[in-house]
């Protein structure tokens, strides 16, 4: 895809990010008390919306699995994003871990936004990777393939390709 021609890696805590050109890195400082590792950020819109991609690494229960996260978190979401629907959810592989997949929609502040979002298990499962990708509903069909880029780009640090 032309859009993912003219790449600028961007690295957050620990991990880095391939974007395309126009997109920067949001600092999400060194020690924030939260799980997000790395925000990174289109242009604008046409519709005003501003497309991004947000990555947490959480800390996981000793035997927690793919089979019983993906499940759980997913719960979350119907109770904190207004209009939550579930469109989709299928297996996938990120970084060479098996993974899952959705894609959902909900509103926020009257818009109504696509989600994409990606789970896998990394470190022997201790570490939880979710990748989330957000976009207006009327931009989704051309940025879709753009967020799925930039998450198959993901490397941990000491990583390789």
């Amino acid at each position: 895809m032309s859009e993912m021609a003219s790449l600028t890696r961007f690295q957050g805590r620990g991990v880095t990010l391939d974007c395309p050109a126009g997109w920067r890195l949001v600092d999400v400082g060194q020690n924030t008390g939260t799980p997000i590792v790395i925000i990174v950020t289109a242009p604008v819109t046409d519709d005003g919306f501003v497309p991004n991609v947000v990555l947490s690494d959480d800390k996981m229960d000793p035997g927690t699995t793919l089979a019983q996260w993906v499940p759980a978190s997913a719960k979350l979401l119907w109770h904190v994003l207004a209009g939550f629907h579930l469109i989709d959810m299928v297996g996938c592989e990120v970084a060479g871990q098996p993974a899952a997949w959705r894609a959902a929609c909900y509103a926020y502040g009257g818009r109504p936004l696509m989600m994409f979002q990606w789970l896998w298990l990394e470190l022997g499962g201790r570490r939880g990777v979710t990748a989330t990708a957000t976009c207006s509903l009327q931009a989704y069909r051309e940025l879709e393939p753009v967020l799925t880029g930039i998450v198959q780009s993901y490397r941990r640090q000491g990583q390789q390709p």
